[in-house]
Formats: C-alpha cells, structure tokens, sequence
C-alpha cells in the first residue's frame, strides 16, 4: 500500500511540475513577445534614393507620429476642416496641396514607420522639398524631388489637425468605427492603445501646434 501511495504521490508531483514548467514557458513566451512588440522600430525601407527621400523616414514617428489608420480616417470624419469641404479616398489630404503619386497610400513627405507594435506617419524634409510643375494647364504635372514646395499648405494643415482633435467628435467609439468602415484592423492591443493612447496623445499634438511646427523647421 505505502508503494502505492509514494507513486500515486510522484505521478502528482510530476504532474505538477509539468504544468509549472508548462505556465512558466507560457509567460516567458508572452513576455518576450511584449518586450519585442514595444521596442519594435521599424521604418518603411527604400532602395532606391528619390524613393526614400520623398517617403523615407526621418524618426519623427516615434514622438510625433499619428497612427496610420487615423491619418487615414481623419479626413473622412471631418470633410468640413479641409479646404472646399471634401473627401477624397486614397488622394486624403490633397486638398490642401500635399502631392500624391501612382500606386501610393501616402503622399510625398509623409515617412511610416512601425513602432512599439503601432504603424504611426509623420512628415520628413520632402514635405518641404518636393514641388511639381507643368508645361501648360492641360499637361500632367511632373514632381520634382529637391525643388522647394509650391502647393502644401501646411498652416492649414496645422489647423486640420488641430479642429479635428478639439471636435467633440473625435472620440475613440466612433474612430474605431470610422476606421474599421475603411477596411483598418487591429489586434487587442492595438484596439487598447488606439482608443486610450494615441487618441490622447494625438489631441496632445494639436494642442501643442509649435511642436509640429518646430519638428517641420528641424528639417
């Protein structure tokens, strides 16, 4: 009986070590996750030069940056606050003069970049030095990297901002909502940071407009 008992007692003891070991694999797993979701810094990569100084990033993402999919919605929420009041899908925020390229979700000047598990934007030195120009009205206008910019307004892009983020509208139910319309997703804990962080860290940016100015004058 006692042999009995001293094995039925080891077959427990073993069984819960195998669990233990089994949670303590789960937890370190998961922890290596966050700790490499969080300190991801992953900007989007161009080989060719003219490429990546009109959409290369500069690192103003990781301070400054608006998460994408807000970027993105942003003027479909508030057609009102762009100039002549309307929405354009995939040409956002051509309105007020930034230059869209063929086969681009962004426009020139505007770098992306992954970090700490987020897709954030943000404006680099093409925003500033990169214009277009036209024989006559009725030619295609041809995009010049390096000449100074003729059509971005950005004053007027600082006021977009910064109407859009003092609008009793923008609220995290209905961004997400607004969002998920266009065909954006995100993870749990993008969801978390999307509605407690980056909302509030975005209406931040707005209220504190010299930021975005200083960080445009630095380049």
């Amino acid at each position: 009986m006692a042999d009995a008992s001293d094995q039925s007692a080891e077959i427990r003891r073993a069984r819960w070590l195998i669990l233990l070991v089994a949670v303590i694999a789960v937890i370190a797993v998961g922890f290596s996750y966050l700790i490499w979701r969080f300190t991801r810094d992953d900007p989007v990569r161009y080989a060719d030069p003219e490429e990546h100084f009109k959409y290369g990033s500069t690192g103003g993402e990781r301070e400054s940056g608006i998460p994408y999919w807000i970027w993105k919605v942003l003027p479909k929420m508030f057609p009102e606050y762009l100039p002549g009041k309307t929405y354009t899908p995939g040409r956002e925020y051509a309105s007020l003069g930034f230059l869209y390229e063929p086969g681009k979700d962004l426009p020139i000047g505007v770098s992306r970049r992954n970090t700490q598990g987020l897709d954030r934007v943000f404006l680099n030195c093409a925003i500033c030095h990169a214009g277009s120009a036209r024989e006559t009205p009725q030619t295609r206008p041809v995009i010049y990297a390096g000449m100074p910019s003729n059509t971005v307004d950005l004053e007027g892009f600082e006021r977009f901002i910064f109407a859009c983020a003092t609008d009793q509208r923008f609220n995290a139910p209905r961004m997400m909502a607004e969002i998920e319309g266009i065909g954006g997703r995100y993870d749990f804990i993008n969801r978390f940071l999307m509605r407690y962080y980056s909302l509030a860290k975005i209406c931040r940016l707005a209220f504190r407009v010299g930021t975005l100015r200083d960080s445009i004058a630095s380049f």
